[in-house]
């Protein structure tokens, strides 16, 4: 994180399939994360990240239980599109 980003604020991630959002938890974290929204198809996965995510006191991740296939959000507005271990589930990345 000191490496890539020490320059860096306020960015905006999407996480596409993101599970139960373990790595996206923890990115939430470092101050320069303004936004992260965790996008999966399973609603129980995500009750328990965001579960967690409220014991922990984050405010700057959302969860949102959607197939990342016909999930729509404004082009350019997210500084990160996070694939972890999700990305071979697709068949393009480019719309």
């Amino acid at each position: 994180m000191d490496t890539f980003l020490s320059d860096k604020s306020h960015l905006k991630l999407i996480s596409l399939d993101s599970g139960i959002c373990n790595p996206e938890i923890e990115l939430a974290m470092y101050s320069i994360f303004h936004e992260i929204v965790c996008v999966d198809i399973s609603e129980r996965r995500l009750q328990g990240a965001e579960n967690t995510a409220k014991r922990l006191g984050l405010n700057n991740i959302t969860f949102v239980c959607a197939d990342v296939g016909n999930y729509h959000f404004e082009e350019e507005y997210f500084d990160i599109a996070f694939f972890n271990q999700s990305l071979h589930h697709f068949d393009s990345i480019y719309h």
